[in-house]
């Protein structure tokens, strides 16, 4: 498989000398081209540090983080990464079809591929025929498929999602975890998932990289080689025991 990020003993800390606290310590690990992995940790162990960190807002303190994406040279590889957050953040004066379109519009992009890419993604997301309507209008987790969607738009090698679905009820929730393998599958992008739920990791991911708590390092990684989908069944809590045991 070919590597798209690797982290080497990556640390992020604020302040120096006796006032200096970690929240990520010496990481190392990589992602493969088409994984699925998943974060998993306790709350405060640093996920949301490390996701800042992949994506480019902050820098390591020590270490590095290498980057390997398509067609990018590695000064411009954050580039070609988008992130989908726990609330959906959509432009409530635009319509879930300028919403789409935002990025590309931004970028440059003709208005005929414009309107057949966000055709294109709103089939994908299962939201034909929502064009028109506002942000206002849609369900939760139909705003979160729009902001799918949005990230897919410009075509990143790499999707970061930092517990999208964490402010939806249990059952959307379950539907937009099905929903979210389906578009995986049909894309094929690097997918890392930000979680606190461990049945949610075992029911996505590939390999789940277990943090400890703060500050964060790398407990154990985790594969899960049940294939998909994937079903609230035996072997599901079978791993999710032996995950229980770890954190």
């Amino acid at each position: 498989m070919h590597e798209v990020i690797r982290l080497d003993d990556v640390s992020h800390s604020y302040g120096s000398g006796i006032d200096q606290q970690f929240t990520l310590q010496d990481l190392r690990f990589g992602v493969d081209k088409g994984e699925f992995v998943c974060v998993l940790g306790p709350s405060g162990c640093g996920k949301s540090t490390l996701l800042n960190l992949l994506v480019g807002f902050i820098k390591p303190t020590s270490g590095q983080i290498i980057m390997a994406t398509e067609d990018q040279d590695a000064k411009d590889a954050f580039l070609d990464i988008k992130v989908v957050m726990q609330h959906a953040h959509l432009f409530p004066w635009l319509t879930v079809h300028k919403n789409v379109e935002f990025g590309l519009r931004m970028r440059g992009d003709q208005k005929t591929q414009r309107a057949a890419r966000v055709s294109e993604l709103l089939s994908l997301v299962g939201l034909s025929g929502t064009e028109d309507k506002y942000p206002t209008h849609l369900s939760g987790g139909m705003q979160q498929r729009v902001a799918i969607a949005r990230a897919l738009a410009p075509d990143p090698s790499i999707l970061l999602m930092d517990e999208p679905f964490g402010a939806l009820d249990a059952q959307m929730r379950r539907r937009m975890q099905s929903e979210i393998i389906r578009i995986w599958k049909a894309t094929g992008k690097t997918i890392i998932f930000v979680t606190h739920d461990i049945a949610e990791s075992v029911l996505l991911a590939n390999r789940i990289v277990v943090l400890t708590s703060s500050p964060g390092q790398v407990k154990e990684i985790v594969p899960i080689d049940i294939p998909h989908p994937r079903e609230r069944d035996r072997a599901i809590y079978d791993r999710v025991f032996e995950l229980e045991q770890l954190l």
